[in-house]
């Protein structure tokens, strides 16, 4: 045998050790948490969700100069009006027509810019200008700039989940994909002066002659008669999974007089160091993707006042989603405050890379009749990338799932009372909802609850946030399942992927960002006698088994 054939059989046995060396690798997913997580696609359709029936009130109320869909101004307040650079007031854009609502509402100046003759002065404004953007940012971690969207992205679609659920809007503009879905034909109950704007209209529609429901009229924004159960079943399996998450962490503000809140916290007039730059890289003690911090209950509400917060993740080379439960009978009450999102932090396939969650209603209940608490409570709000999900109650009460008494005494801190050892959750008895309410709020989120209630609001569901680019293995998967030439690698087949993390890779070549693209030979030995120098080959035919793809480098 001559040395080349040498060579090429000496490969190929190489190649046969390593496939037969992948079933001895222990099973390990290279996948962000989130993965693993239920369905996202029917909540993803909205920017809010209400749930509650009409017996209990309104499960939507948004009136006051608003728009949801879009924010065309950051941060909101003030008619532009010459050179921004000269005003620092944020261009009001796209241009609609009519051009209602009023650029003054909600005005967020007042509280995050109040002096537009320092700029980019910290000592004197909370956020700064920025020339280029012709637009105001909270500085982030790294000198970095964290921005607001601004413009219209058509995202402002709301679901009204109850057979007898209603809504009502006040000087309100619509940018949706279809406006509002209800179950009930009837939902529309006071609508006054509002308009929608279907993608990618600027133009609007009144929507005015929807009060009182009736047939479906889709270029006004409404759809009723709309079947919701799908998207309250995915609801119920997200409070399950984030129940039973495991805790990373409790959360510490790093305040010594004040650790479980934040309280002036920002550059302007702050205590403890200004805003909180709040890092979790190294918090995911089970490195499962997601960073899990309860905010423990200590009698008293959860408190963001006066405060910028930034939830980021220095270690970038492990980007990490992060949950925050409000424990105990905690409300989370945010005013005159910023959060935003910085490096690091994933986006899930909502648009979100943080979550905060109530989804204990056994803690939150001290009474068989239910909660009618704001259990998140917001005055004079702005947010990137962070969604408000209350769960304590999802659809109509007396189908909801009951629990049993509080299990977790570590939620509870001294002058909580101590853990109740009674359980109040009875769904069939149980008449009050708990609420969702922002006066003057603006920025990108999501909103679910049985009642959400917003006055002087811009909002978007957070389309801009980009989740992590996944790569997905190169073997040919034409359709579902696995067999000869069908290999689990795509996507829509639910096959293993990784996240690409930049200029972090074996070899010379990074790895592609694609849903799975088939790029090699099926027969992993006959591959081994086709190798150049440097090359890439994929051992998808024993990774497979094994619920993973991985690229070996090869030099011959």
């Amino acid at each position: 045998m001559n040395f080349k054939h040498k060579r090429k059989a000496f490969f190929s046995l190489l190649l046969v050790l390593l496939v037969t060396a992948v079933f001895m690798i222990p099973a390990y997913a290279d996948t962000q948490a989130t993965n693993s997580a239920p369905s996202i696609t029917e909540i993803n359709q909205y920017l809010i969700i209400g749930m509650r029936p009409s017996a209990a009130g309104e499960a939507v109320t948004i009136g006051s100069s608003n728009e949801i869909g879009a924010d065309r101004q950051t941060l909101s307040g003030g008619t532009p009006s010459g050179n921004p650079d000269t005003n620092r007031i944020s261009p009001l854009t796209p241009s609609i027509t009519p051009a209602d609502p009023d650029p003054y509402s909600p005005n967020m100046r007042d509280v995050l810019f109040p002096d537009p003759s320092a700029p980019s002065d910290p000592s004197k404004n909370r956020w700064l200008w920025d020339n280029d953007a012709d637009a105001h940012y909270l500085p982030g971690p790294s000198g970095s700039k964290l921005f607001l969207f601004r413009g219209v992205d058509w995202s402002g679609d709301v679901a009204v989940t109850s057979a007898t659920g209603t809504f009502s809007l006040q000087d309100i503009n619509v940018f949706g994909q279809f406006g509002f879905r209800a179950t009930s034909t009837t939902a529309p109950v006071n609508i006054s002066n509002s308009y929608y704007f279907d993608d990618p209209s600027l133009t609007g529609v009144l929507m005015d002659p929807i009060e009182g429901g009736g047939a479906d009229q889709p270029t006004r924004g409404w759809d009723g008669g709309y079947n919701h159960t799908q998207l309250l079943t995915d609801l119920r399996l997200w409070r399950t999974y984030i129940r039973d998450l495991p805790r990373d962490t409790f959360f510490n503000s790093g305040d010594g007089s004040n650790p479980r809140d934040l309280v002036n916290r920002n550059s302007k007039d702050g205590n403890a160091g200004g805003k909180l730059m709040y890092d979790v890289a190294g918090l995911d003690t089970n490195n499962d993707g997601t960073v899990v911090v309860d905010i423990a209950f200590d009698g008293t509400d959860f408190e963001v006042n006066n405060s910028d917060w930034v939830i980021y993740n220095s270690d970038t080379a492990n980007p990490k989603f992060v949950i925050f439960r409000i424990r105990g009978q905690a409300n989370m009450n945010m005013s005159n405050a910023s959060i935003m999102v910085g490096e690091g932090i994933v986006c899930n396939a909502n648009g979100m890379g943080v979550l905060f969650v109530k989804a204990h209603p056994e803690e939150e209940f001290t009474s068989t009749s239910g909660s009618s608490d704001s259990v998140f409570n917001a005055n004079n709000l702005v947010v990137s990338k962070v969604g408000f999900w209350d769960l304590n109650t999802i659809g109509n009460a007396n189908t909801d799932t009951d629990y049993p008494a509080p299990s977790d005494p570590s939620v509870y801190l001294s002058g909580s009372g101590g853990m109740p050892n009674t359980d109040y959750v009875n769904r069939n008895a149980q008449n009050n909802y708990t609420v969702l309410s922002v006066n003057n709020g603006q920025g990108c989120s999501q909103f679910i609850s049985p009642f959400v209630y917003f006055q002087n609001v811009r909002w978007i569901k957070c389309s801009q946030c980009q989740a992590a680019q996944l790569d997905y293995g190169d073997a040919p998967d034409p359709g579902p399942g696995t067999g000869i030439g069908n290999y689990n690698t795509t996507a829509a087949d639910n096959g293993p992927s990784h996240v690409i993390v930049p200029n972090l890779h074996l070899g010379v070549t990074p790895p592609d960002a694609d849903d799975g693209k088939y790029t090699a030979s099926d027969d992993p030995v006959l591959v081994a006698t086709h190798l150049t120098e440097p090359c890439y080959l994929t051992l998808w035919s024993a990774m497979s088994a094994r619920g993973l793809t991985t690229q070996v480098p090869f030099s011959i």
